[in-house]
C-alpha cells in the first residue's frame, strides 16, 4: 500500500504477482510508461524462469503520479531457425571429432525405442538429456504388397510418420529447421526416409548422420535396402557414421571406387582404404592353421616388392588392404597379420546365427576387423559379390569356402574379374581332390568350352617364396595367364 511514486536519484522497486510465461519472452515497454517513468535495462521476462514478472526496477524524474500498471510486450525466439552454417561451427566439428563426447551423446538417448535428435550447436550436443530426444515406438508393420496398392501406400505412409527422425526432416522441409547439423539416430534410419533425406531441403541442412545400431531387429546387419540407402546417401555427399560400441570406434561410410558397395572405414584410414589393392583370405572357420607365419612373410613379401614395381596395382604409393569374411579360422589369422602388419584389415561380416531348419557354425566376430561390412543371411550372394578381390587366397575349408572358389571361378570367365592370379594355399593332393576331378570332368563332357583357360589363373603353393614367385612374375608381365594361355590339365598350377 506504499506510494508507488518516484523520486529524483531514486530507484522504485515494485513486487507484483509471480507471472510464469512458460514459453515466450516478456519485456517491459518504456514507451507506454506513465511520464516521467522508466524501467531499467534489466527488462526482459524470461520463460525459465517460475517468477518472472516478480520484481521491477523503476527510475526517473521527479513525478507525483502513481504508477499502475507496468506494459509487457511478448514474443518468440526461435533459434533453430538461425539460418547457421555447419562450417561455422567449430565447437561443434571439434566435439564431432572426439569418439567419446559422440558416444556420450548417445547414452542420453532413451533407453527404448526408436529415438533421434538433430544437433546444430555444440553446447547443445553436450548439454543433451533425454526430453531433447524424439522417441517412438518399435512397433513393427506388415505391408500387404503389390496385390493391395492403394492399403500398401496408406501404410508405408504411416510407416514414416512413426520414425523418430521424420518430425525432424519435415521441418526441415517446412523451412522450421533451417540451421545446418548433423542426425542422431539409434537406429540407421529406414530406407522408406530415402526420399525426405535426398530432398532438397534436407541434402542442405544434414551434414551428417550418426547411427548406433544398423537395425532394431537385425541388430549390426544391414539388409540390401540399407545398404542401397547408405550408398545413396553418400553419393549425395551426406556422411554416415557408426558409433560402434562392438569395435569402441566410429567409422565412417566409404564406397568403393567404382563398385556399388562400401565398407565402414576408421576416419584415419579412409584414404588407405580408397587407394588400396585388396588381397582376401577364404577358408574355413573350424580349422586350426599353422600357416601363419607363411601368410605374414607372404604379406610382408609383397610390402617389399612395392618398393620395385611401378604396377598400377603394386606400387609404393598404393596401400594394402586384406578382406576376410570377419570370423574365426582363416579368416581370424588373416585378419591378425594383417593388423600386425599395418595393412588395413577388412571384413565383410554376414549373420551367422543358427536358424531353424539349417547348420550353420556360429561365426563370432574376431577381433582384429578394422573396417567392416555386414549382412543378413538372406543376402549371402550380395554379400559373396561385394567381396571384389584383386588377388584371393584359399585355404582349406568346406561347402562355403566350395562356393566362393566358384564365383570366383565365374568372376573370371565373365569377365568382372581380370585374370590376376588365385593362390590356392596347401598340399597338392588337397586341392588335386578338391578342384582336379570337378575340372577335367567340366573338360571332359565339354561344358566349358572356351573358359577352359580359367585354369590358368589358379597356382597352387604351400610356402611364401612360392607364392610371391608367381606375385612377382604377374606384376612384371611375365606370367602366363588369362585367355590367350594354355589351360592347365590339373584345374591348376603347381610351384
Amino acid at each position: 500500500e506504499a506510494p508507488r511514486t518516484v523520486g529524483s536519484d531514486q530507484l522504485l522497486l515494485v513486487k507484483t504477482a509471480p507471472l510464469h510465461v512458460r514459453t515466450v519472452f516478456g519485456a517491459v515497454v518504456n514507451e507506454l510508461l506513465p511520464k516521467g517513468f522508466e524501467h531499467t535495462s534489466a527488462n526482459i521476462l524470461q520463460p525459465d524462469t517460475m517468477h518472472s514478472g516478480d520484481i521491477y526496477e523503476l527510475h526517473g524524474n521527479a513525478s507525483s503520479r502513481e504508477i499502475n500498471d507496468i506494459p509487457l510486450e511478448f514474443y518468440t525466439l526461435e533459434p533453430h531457425r538461425e539460418d547457421v552454417f555447419f562450417r561455422v561451427r567449430d565447437q561443434l566439428q571439434a566435439d564431432l571429432e572426439e569418439p567419446e563426447r559422440v558416444f556420450a551423446a548417445f547414452k542420453t538417448a532413451p533407453h527404448e525405442g526408436q529415438a533421434a535428435v538433430f544437433v546444430v550447436k555444440g553446447h547443445q550436443m553436450r548439454a543433451l538429456e533425454p526430453s531433447d530426444w524424439v522417441q517412438r515406438d518399435l512397433t513393427m508393420y506388415e505391408f500387404p504388397g503389390a496385390a493391395q496398392l492403394a492399403r500398401q501406400a496408406l501404410m508405408v505412409e504411416r510407416y514414416i510418420k512413426k520414425q523418430a527422425a521424420y518430425p525432424f526432416l519435415t521441418a526441415m522441409e517446412d523451412g522450421l529447421i533451417t540451421s545446418q547439423g548433423v542426425l542422431f539416430s539409434r537406429y540407421l534410419p529406414s530406407p522408406l526416409l530415402k526420399r525426405l533425406l535426398l530432398s532438397d531441403a534436407c541434402h542442405r541442412l544434414i551434414k551428417g548422420i550418426y547411427f548406433e545400431q544398423p537395425s532394431a531387429s537385425e541388430g549390426d546387419f544391414f539388409s540390401a535396402e540399407d545398404r542401397a540407402l547408405l550408398h545413396d546417401l553418400a553419393k549425395f555427399g551426406i556422411p554416415i557414421h557408426w558409433v560402434d560400441r562392438n569395435l569402441n570406434q566410429i567409422s565412417l561410410y566409404v564406397p568403393r571406387h567404382g563398385r556399388d558397395c562400401g565398407m565402414f572405414v576408421p576416419p584415419d584410414k579412409v584414404s588407405r582404404f580408397m587407394r588400396a589393392t585388396f588381397f582376401g583370405v577364404y577358408g574355413s572357420n573350424l580349422l586350426h592353421f599353422d600357416i601363419e607365419n607363411e601368410l605374414k612373410a607372404l604379406l610382408q613379401g609383397v610390402e617389399e616388392m612395392k618398393q620395385e614395381m611401378k604396377h598400377p596395382l603394386l606400387n609404393a604409393d598404393t596401400p594394402l588392404a586384406l578382406v576376410s569374411g570377419g570370423g574365426p579360422g582363416a579368416m581370424e589369422m588373416g585378419n591378425r597379420v594383417a593388423k600386425e602388419l599395418g595393412i588395413l584389415s577388412c571384413a565383410n561380416i554376414i549373420d551367422f546365427r543358427p536358424r531353424a531348419g539349417g547348420f550353420i557354425n556360429e561365426q563370432l566376430q574376431n577381433p582384429y576387423v578394422e573396417a567392416k561390412m555386414t549382412y543378413r543371411l538372406d543376402y549371402l550372394v550380395e554379400r559373396q559379390a561385394e567381396f571384389h578381390l584383386d588377388f584371393p587366397i584359399f585355404l582349406a575349408g568346406g561347402i562355403g569356402t566350395d562356393f566362393e572358389y566358384s564365383l570366383e571361378e565365374v568372376r573370371k570367365k565373365t569377365g568382372t574379374s581380370p585374370p590376376y592370379p588365385i593362390l590356392l594355399f596347401g598340399p597338392i593332393e588337397y586341392w588335386r581332390k578338391k578342384v582336379t576331378n570337378r575340372f577335367q570332368c567340366n573338360l571332359a563332357t565339354g561344358t566349358i568350352r572356351g573358359s577352359e583357360w580359367v585354369s590358368n589363373v589358379f597356382y597352387c603353393v604351400q610356402t611364401a617364396a612360392q607364392a610371391l614367385k608367381v606375385y612377382r612374375a604377374f606384376f612384371e608381365g611375365t606370367l602366363p595367364i588369362g585367355p590367350q594361355f594354355p589351360l592347365f590339365e590339373e584345374g591348376f598350377g603347381i610351384i
